[in-house]
């Protein structure tokens, strides 16, 4: 069961961000989130997505059973294109085109997990271990106050200034 389409109109990054969130989930729980997506990838995606899903109809397969697969996107064609510029200039630009193709697969009905039943808790016993006497940790020498090395008196230089008015006599 597979569809595909060429030639879309979206860059293959932008195209493969989003069929990264719908891989290998079921066919009913990607539709449904590609169809609330605000993406325009989403929308191209969800249209491959049902029309694989009709395919595997066709063969008489139920959607219930169905997981994607795969979903294969690779790079189309670059139609290239002319911007006017400036002084009779023109400036080229690139509009990126995509391929892509989507495979189903049937996945057996998974049986109903029976409950477990919880098993009573056994009865915790407290035991004590025998206190056992560690070795005394050697008692550490007082440090000496270490002697700070001398260092060099700040000195700072005042420049002599003198004004013009300091200068004049009167």
């Amino acid at each position: 069961m597979k569809a595909s389409t060429k030639y879309n109109k979206i860059s293959y990054k932008k195209m493969n961000v989003v069929a990264g969130l719908v891989r290998r989930k079921p066919v009913s729980e990607a539709l449904a989130f590609l169809k609330f997506a605000p993406k325009k990838a989403a929308r191209l995606l969800y249209k491959m997505v049902a029309s694989a899903a009709a395919n595997a109809a066709e063969q008489g397969l139920d959607q219930k059973n169905l997981q994607i697969d795969q979903i294969q996107v690779t790079k189309g064609a670059l139609y290239k294109r002319w911007r006017p510029g400036s002084r009779g200039r023109a400036f080229p630009y690139r509009k990126h085109t995509s391929h892509c193709i989507v495979s189903l697969r049937e996945v057996a009905a998974a049986p109903a997990k029976a409950k477990k039943v919880a098993k009573p808790a056994a009865k915790a016993t407290t035991t004590k271990k025998p206190a056992t006497k560690k070795p005394a940790a050697k008692k550490a020498a007082p440090k000496k106050a270490a002697a700070k090395p001398a260092t060099k008196a700040r000195t700072t230089t005042k420049r002599a200034t003198t004004s013009s008015k300091s200068s004049k006599k009167s």
